[in-house]
């Protein structure tokens, strides 16, 4: 075993149906969760992963269950407490028509409760959709901006909207996006190894920094 790395990795995915995995309009799911312990186990083999996900479909920021589902997650339990928590919110929220500076507001609501936790924090940016109106586009940007751009110990951003962004090609389209809002399990895949690598980006950073 190397000693440089964590004997174990506890690990929350936390957010609506992106973080489900949801396609085929609900009738099936392939959370990014399992490409993420695929690459993780492969990249830290002698790490034990432990991977927990808390995914409630159309769920928002604002007015949703956010907050009543993250607090108990964040208590100490037997099995203890998580060493990262990966956040995604606010693409439902902008649906719903809140606007991009409220829901950064209450996005930092939600970074705090799981940094006070003692974990570290993952946000991840939000995907994209179908609309490819300027108001819609400059809502997204907007708020994707805000989550970038927050500094914080411990804090840290997988801008997972850059990594799969809406495909111009009607092929692409239809290989990694199941609608105008859900992946395929491919797109889930790639946000898995878009994250995975992040994960393991700040953890050997982090090591780096010790010696």
């Amino acid at each position: 075993m190397d000693p440089s790395l964590p004997p174990s990795l506890r690990i929350l995915c936390f957010g609506a149906s992106i973080t489900a995995g949801l396609y085929r309009f609900g009738l099936a799911h392939h959370p990014y969760a399992i490409r993420l312990e695929a690459r993780l186990k492969h990249g830290l083999p002698s790490t034990k992963i432990d991977i927990d996900i808390d995914a409630v479909s159309g769920d928002r920021v604002i007015g949703g269950t956010y907050f009543d589902r993250l607090r108990p997650r964040c208590s100490k339990t037997e099995r203890g407490a998580y060493d990262w928590i990966i956040i995604q919110g606010g693409g439902n929220d902008l649906c719903f028509g809140q606007t991009p500076e409220k829901i950064y507001e209450e996005l930092r609501k939600v970074w705090r409760i799981a940094l006070d936790s003692g974990a570290r924090v993952m946000a991840l940016t939000v995907t994209e959709t179908s609309d490819r109106s300027a108001r819609t586009r400059a809502r997204y940007e907007a708020l994707n901006r805000m989550i970038m751009g927050y500094r914080e110990d411990r804090f840290h951003v997988a801008d997972v909207c850059s990594a799969l962004p809406w495909p111009l090609e009607e092929i692409e389209q239809r290989r990694i996006w199941d609608d105008g809002l859900h992946f395929k399990t491919v797109g889930y895949d790639m946000m898995g190894d878009v994250i995975a690598a992040k994960l393991i980006e700040q953890m050997q950073g982090s090591l780096l920094s010790k010696i």
